[in-house]
């Protein structure tokens, strides 16, 4: 049974927890990404770009939250690799467009189903599919309150 804890309490064990959370998400893609032969931002850079048929390379660094020679060296190291292309707007020579090519599309898609495979062993750790639902019943719920109170607070600084 849970004991009644104070919102200060719930406050200060979920600050706590979404730490951990992080730090182990942030070595779960890590150890993922050594199977894999690509380094975790090359790998966020795959997944980016498979939701999609380009990215300019500016909405692809924000997104990502590189600066501008971070996501060149990025850029770059992918390209040498095979799988994306830069291609200059024909409308706006200063906006470079990024896609996968065949190879990385194909490539992207094959680690996506890796990373699927990965999650769904941490998952069969579960006990039943109720404790699979509630868990990510809860994730979104938590997902979705996190969004609301970040949009509040960006609309405060304005």
């Amino acid at each position: 049974m849970i004991e009644d804890k104070s919102l200060e309490q719930y406050a200060d064990e979920i600050s706590k927890l979404t730490f951990n959370m992080q730090k182990m998400c942030t070595a779960k893609e890590a150890l993922f990404c050594a199977t894999i032969n690509l380094s975790p931002i090359q790998f966020r850079c795959l997944r980016y770009l498979l939701k999609t048929t380009f990215l300019q390379v500016k909405e692809l660094a924000d997104n990502m939250e590189l600066t501008p020679s971070r996501i060149t060296n990025l850029l770059n190291n992918l390209e040498s690799k095979g799988y994306i292309q830069r291609k200059i707007s024909n409308k706006d020579r200063r906006i470079i467009k990024v896609t996968l090519t065949k190879k990385g599309r194909e490539y992207a898609t094959e680690v996506r189903e890796k990373y699927i495979k990965y999650h769904e062993e941490i998952l069969s750790m579960l006990k039943d599919e109720e404790e699979i639902k509630s868990l990510f019943t809860n994730l979104k719920k938590f997902e979705q309150i996190l969004d609301e109170f970040l949009e509040n607070q960006k609309e405060n600084l304005k």
